[in-house]
């Protein structure tokens, strides 16, 4: 499993601006860069990210609750997103690596829901 094999976020893109992309991939972004009202600037940040490939969306293999990985080149403008948060690195022994990497945070830590 790989988490930048979905669709929303490996498909070609042709859009050009925030509104236009799906709204999945809207919600997406809006719910990572953690701000219940983006105005226009935030926006084009924010489409500006995904455009260039520096932003992912999936469903956590745990849990199925979203999980989101923003990889912008500066965090200036970026300051209080909801990334991963990897200080705890998961149960290595048990599960692979790339598994522990799709993982929320909760099922990071405490194992996966689903398991």
């Amino acid at each position: 499993m790989d988490y930048k094999d979905d669709p929303y976020y490996t498909n070609d893109r042709d859009e050009e601006s925030f509104d236009e992309l799906e709204t999945q991939i809207q919600d997406d972004l809006i719910e990572w860069f953690n701000v219940a009202d983006p105005d226009e600037d935030d926006k084009k940040q924010l489409f500006e990210l995904y455009q260039e490939r520096l932003f992912w969306a999936w469903d956590c293999p745990g849990c199925n609750d979203r999980v989101f990985r923003g990889d912008p080149d500066s965090y200036d403008n970026f300051q209080g997103v909801r990334n991963q948060n990897f200080s705890y690195f998961g149960d290595r022994d048990k599960y692979t690596e790339n598994f522990i990497e799709a993982l929320c945070d909760s099922c990071r830590c405490y194992g996966p829901k689903n398991d």
